[in-house]
């Protein structure tokens, strides 16, 4: 039996300005989670454990903008990749 490599290839960990957007209420609600509520992004070992979890072993994170501008710069990507580098 041959061990299998699970790679996420588009990935966001959120930052609160993505988390909190209104594109994602749908989303919230479908959740049921309370729509309007400021909500605070998972910590990044949150994220990474959820990986694990699933069998990821790699991801490639990226930067999310969209007509307003940077939700997840690439700073924050940058940020995140060296605090679990």
């Amino acid at each position: 039996m041959s061990e299998k490599c699970i790679i996420d290839v588009w990935m966001q960990h959120p930052t609160k300005k993505f988390i909190n957007h209104p594109m994602f209420s749908s989303l919230r609600r479908w959740n049921k989670e309370e729509v309007g509520k400021e909500t605070e992004p998972p910590l990044l070992a949150e994220t990474i454990a959820a990986m694990d979890e699933a069998g990821i072993e790699k991801g490639l994170i990226c930067s999310w903008q969209n007509q307003e501008g940077e939700l997840i710069a690439n700073a924050d990507v940058a940020d995140f990749v060296c605090r679990w580098a």
